[in-house]
């Protein structure tokens, strides 16, 4: 436990607190929610050779996609086997966002009577998403976001060479979510600016919306940029300063009454593509339609 960086009062909450079985973690995407359990789990269970596969340990992540009832039934299946080498089976659901109905339902039914010496350790980006009946089975443990010694920290350590100052133009407090992809995304992020402050070509358009970053990513960028917008709007110093042209048009000509509209325009579109899987490239450019009407 003493490799994470930051969470220093969730990391005192967890190891001290050994009687809990049924966790919920919930903050930020990439603020190191399932890097503590993880940690949290090899602190537990004892298992030190982090390269070797720890048996008592089971990890299921929905890798953008929905978790079936059939996951579930492996995860109870794997919580009522004996331990191999310490005193207890623990499971990590990385995240409890995307459970479908009969998931929901099979895994509620697992806390309500957890096995003996079983720890269950939910993880949610979005708190509000997760059923209530779960969250009151569940010891609700908040992370917030790394501060930014914090962030660069972790940055140096996995991506060394790359620039911190640009990276936290989109990713402020939430290193996690940096990959190998962060120049695409970079790049992303500035073709967006250019679409919303009206300077554009139609190569930059096509660029957006042929895009090989996830959906879930292009979503956090566009949210990040509005926040900023919204903040711009409002009069606070916002990472949008560095864009001199856009900083313009917003005191010039924005209004957060005629704004929040089309900002919610918006949010429905992304949240209509995520939940029944629309096509992302039509989405995209519906997006980008808004985006380029976003100021006006």
């Amino acid at each position: 436990m003493d490799s994470i960086i930051g969470h220093k009062l969730a990391k005192h909450t967890l190891i001290n607190n050994p009687q809990i079985q049924s966790w919920l973690l919930y903050g930020s995407r990439g603020i190191g929610k399932a890097t503590l359990a993880y940690n949290f789990a090899q602190h537990i269970t004892q298992f030190t050779d982090f390269k070797c596969h720890n048996p008592d340990l089971l990890i299921m992540r929905d890798n953008e996609g929905i978790i079936g009832i059939e996951k579930i039934r492996n995860i109870k299946n794997f919580l009522y086997l004996s331990t191999a080498r310490s005193h207890n089976k623990i499971v990590i659901i990385d995240s409890i966002d995307n459970l479908n109905t009969n998931a929901t339902n099979a895994i509620l039914k697992i806390l309500e009577e957890p096995p003996n010496n079983s720890i269950i350790i939910l993880i949610s980006h979005n708190l509000h998403a997760v059923p209530v009946v779960i969250r009151s089975r569940c010891f609700s443990l908040g992370l917030s976001d790394l501060n930014t010694d914090e962030t660069q920290q972790v940055l140096q350590t996995i991506y060394p060479d790359l620039d911190y100052k640009k990276i936290s133009y989109i990713y402020p407090g939430t290193p996690g979510m940096v990959t190998q992809e962060i120049t695409e995304e970079i790049h992303l992020y500035e073709n967006m600016i250019s679409i919303i402050s009206t300077q554009y070509s139609n190569s930059i358009v096509e660029e957006v919306i042929t895009t090989n970053i996830s959906f879930y990513k292009i979503e956090h960028i566009l949210l990040t940029i509005i926040l900023n917008i919204i903040k711009e709007t409002l009069g606070t110093t916002t990472n949008l300063s560095i864009h001199h042209n856009l900083t313009c048009i917003i005191k010039n000509n924005s209004h957060i009454e005629t704004l929040l509209p089309k900002i919610s325009q918006i949010q429905h579109l992304i949240f209509c593509t995520r939940k029944f899987q629309l096509d992302k490239k039509s989405s995209l450019l519906n997006l980008t339609n808004m985006l380029a009407n976003l100021l006006k």
